[in-house]
C-alpha cells in the first residue's frame, strides 16, 4: 500500500498578505478552526484563497462576539 505524503505549500494570506504554510491534507491547522457557515460563505466570496491562522481565528472570534 502506498504511503500518503502530506504536501506543505507556502501561501500568502489573502487578507493580510502574510506568508504561511498550508498542508493541503487532513490535519492542517485550519481544520481545527470552527467557522460558522454564514461566515465561511462570506470569506469564500470575499477572498480568492486561504487566510493565515491569525486572520482566520480573528474572524472566527469576531463572529462569536458579534
Amino acid at each position: 500500500m502506498a504511503e500518503i505524503v502530506g504536501t506543505d505549500v507556502e501561501k500568502k494570506c489573502a487578507r493580510c498578505g502574510g506568508k504561511f504554510s498550508c498542508k493541503q491534507e487532513a490535519g492542517c491547522w485550519c481544520a481545527s478552526v470552527r467557522v460558522e457557515p454564514a461566515m465561511l460563505a462570506e470569506l469564500r466570496a470575499r477572498y480568492a484563497d486561504c487566510l493565515c491562522e491569525a486572520c482566520l481565528r480573528k474572524l472566527a472570534i469576531c463572529e462569536k462576539h458579534g
